[in-house]
């Protein structure tokens, strides 16, 4: 992931039932990957109320034009706000959002 700037897509299935893809992989501050979740709802089923996804941006795997502004650890990271120091070999941004069933199956909403 990039920064906290990035927005998520979500879009529902042909039939409106569940979510038709997650999106990860962000380029210009938009997701151009996809996977499409309802081709196997036993692998998500989305049973649990709630689901916590995670935005981590790892300098290590960055491009090396990237790296050469941040540092391959990161040092050149200071994000206050999602600046993740845990790990001490490494800098990374992290963010956690959750969010509930009803979200991520967009029930209740119109696909725009």
């Amino acid at each position: 992931s990039a920064s906290s700037s990035t927005s998520a897509q979500r879009s529902t299935s042909a039939t409106g039932k569940g979510p038709a893809r997650l999106l990860r992989s962000v380029r210009e501050t938009r997701f151009r990957r996809e996977i499409d979740m309802s081709k196997d709802p036993k692998m998500y089923s989305f049973k649990a109320p709630e689901y916590e996804v995670e935005f981590i941006f790892d300098p290590r795997y960055a491009s090396p034009h990237i790296q050469d502004r941040i540092g391959s650890d990161g040092y050149g990271m200071t994000d206050a706000r999602y600046l993740d120091t845990s790990d001490p070999s490494v800098r990374m941004l992290r963010k956690v959002v959750t969010l509930t069933r009803d979200e991520i199956l967009m029930l209740g909403k119109r696909d725009r």
